[in-house]
């Protein structure tokens, strides 16, 4: 058999599996929670999106960090389910593994007591990309020769402005999730409900950004810090925060007006529309100013 034959069995080999995967399909149906990610006691603030790929659940809790690791520790182990427990100087992150999901359990300090965000995606999904990267391997053209391997020097020294930079917009985001969670705390339902928990989602995203950014600059990477002298969309959206915050202002001044009754919530409802166009502001601020 021919070499230009040999490499298309070799192809054919790799992608049929990928194939037969994707055409079983998983299922339309949003992912559930498994019963060994059960959340801490007395959580409150829980917000939660989930979709047939991904599944994530926001919550806060008064218990320490260390206190919340050992109640999932204790789940798992009960279900015979296997994990890892890392730290790496902000929080614990718990990986754990099922036959067909995936997990992760951040866990870190908040205000008072703790923030935890549990994420779990198929099974299925990862393996299908590792599987595809790792015979792809097959097809490295042998006549170029591998690059000389660089010995790992020492870790290189933290980026001190950059990550005070960084801490100093994931407190504000912070800020702005406690006082939402305040909000959120005041209504039992309805439009006004809603929102104030679609507000909290975006946020809690916007904190995951931040907090990855973090951990990279810890680890060395090279920071890139876009301005908005020198970017037009970034000043074009800082200049959107500030008028959507004035209108904010003047709608709690409208708001305020009302004690009950239709007028006041739609007043209500006016506010949180803006509140929640300030965090989608916010998020994409942070993406344009971190270059994400």
């Amino acid at each position: 058999m021919s070499q230009s034959g040999g490499a298309l069995k070799r192809l054919l080999a790799i992608l049929l599996p990928l194939a037969q995967s994707f055409s079983a399909g998983p299922s339309d149906q949003s992912l559930s929670l498994p019963d060994w990610l059960g959340n801490y006691p007395k959580s409150s603030g829980v917000t939660a999106t989930a979709s047939r790929l991904t599944l994530d659940v926001f919550y806060n809790s008064p218990a320490e960090t260390d206190a919340i690791v050992a109640h999932y520790q204790a789940q798992m182990r009960a279900a015979g389910v296997k994990f890892t427990v890392t730290f790496d100087g902000i929080g614990n992150t718990i990986s754990a593994s099922s036959s067909d999901k995936s997990c992760t359990v951040r866990i870190s300090d908040g205000e008072t007591g703790s923030r935890v965000r549990v994420s779990c995606a198929p099974k299925s999904e990862a393996a299908v990309s590792q599987r595809t990267f790792a015979a792809a391997e097959v097809f490295q053209p042998s006549a170029i020769a591998p690059e000389p391997q660089l010995k790992a020097g020492p870790p290189m020294p933290e980026n001190g402005s950059a990550v005070a930079e960084v801490k100093a917009d994931l407190a504000a985001i912070q800020a702005e999730i406690t006082e939402s969670e305040k909000e959120d705390a005041k209504y039992t339902g309805g439009l006004t409900k809603a929102l104030t928990g679609s507000t909290i989602a975006i946020l809690h995203q916007t904190e995951a950004i931040l907090e990855q950014k973090l951990v990279s600059l810890k680890a060395g990477a090279r920071p890139v810090i876009v301005s908005a002298a020198t970017n037009r969309t970034l000043a074009e959206v800082e200049e959107q925060i500030a008028m959507n915050q004035s209108k904010i202002q003047r709608q709690e001044v409208e708001a305020a007006r009302y004690s009950g009754g239709l007028v006041y919530a739609m007043s209500l409802a006016t506010l949180e529309t803006l509140r929640q166009t300030q965090a989608m502001l916010e998020q994409r601020r942070v993406s344009l100013k971190y270059a994400f």
